[in-house]
């Protein structure tokens, strides 16, 4: 690795995302880290999806697109989306998330210092369809620095949810990224938890505690009718990390974790009763 000028590999796995996709590409283009290239990977989209990367492949020669003529499950352009990556880090961003300007140079600080990183997560603020901030999420009590693997792993789960963020908030060194692969659909809803969770066997976690990132949800999100899956997959999946030794909870941190769970489920069905009322009103 070029330790004076790393490169970052920025992947956006696409699909249907115009209402948003101009944004997106928008925040990640005005990043002062410069060292970076930009792979697009558009799965069918049949939305205009396709013309505004086209347009935006035109504008940076930085972008390079990669383009399935029939749709793929999301899980697999995910995985297609880190093995395309050629930097030395990389993060992986949805359609419709954001960046803020100094996110990267910020995360690439940290990971560059810090060699026994596996990935560096910031924390994201929740924007609704417009972009309007309903919250920001800051996790690990609002600190920053180098967790250990499991005590991260634990520290996420007890906290009823992923506090390692994945997606837009995260910054994987590129072979830790590639060794985590594939990406599954086991826990469908819990796609960047279980990559988050295999990517901390090659290294710690990092919490930079700072707001750079956002990551939108609208009313008419299919998430938005999925939280009882959710909850059911995350139960599900924290029994199977038991069972084969990731994590060690005592019946009282078990509590804890079901009682924190149930909060996030109640915090998201607020957003969700929030947004939609927000829409109808309108």
């Amino acid at each position: 690795m070029n330790f004076t000028n790393p490169v970052v590999s920025v992947v956006v796995p696409i699909y249907n995302a115009a209402p948003t996709l101009n944004e997106t590409l928008q925040s990640i283009c005005d990043q002062t880290a410069k060292n970076i290239e930009i792979v697009l990977l558009d799965n069918g989209s049949d939305d205009g999806s396709t013309e505004i990367i086209n347009s935006w492949a035109q504008q940076d020669n930085r972008i390079r697109v990669l383009r399935w003529e029939s749709v793929i499950p999301a899980h697999e352009n995910f995985t297609k989306a880190i093995e395309s990556a050629t930097g030395d880090f990389v993060k992986l961003i949805c359609g419709d998330d954001l960046i803020d300007s100094t996110c990267i140079s910020e995360q690439l600080e940290v990971m560059v210092s810090n060699p026994d990183i596996s990935f560096c997560s910031v924390n994201r603020r929740i924007i609704d369809g417009g972009g309007k901030v309903i919250l920001s999420r800051r996790g690990f009590r609002g600190r920053s620095g180098q967790i250990p693997r499991k005590t991260a792993i634990k520290r996420s789960l007890m906290g009823g949810g992923n506090l390692l963020e994945g997606t837009a908030a995260s910054l994987y060194r590129t072979s830790a990224a590639k060794a985590a692969l594939p990406f599954t659909d086991k826990y469908s809803y819990l796609i960047d938890l279980d990559f988050c969770i295999r990517a901390l066997d090659h290294g710690d976690f990092y919490h930079l505690d700072k707001v750079l990132a956002s990551y939108r949800v609208r009313s008419d999100s299919e998430s938005s009718t999925m939280v009882n899956v959710q909850k059911s997959q995350l139960l599900n999946f924290v029994n199977e990390l038991k069972s084969n030794g990731t994590i060690e909870l005592s019946p009282i941190q078990k509590m804890i974790f079901i009682l924190n769970l149930s909060l996030q489920v109640l915090a998201r069905r607020v957003i969700y009763f929030f947004l939609k009322n927000r829409s109808s009103s309108k």
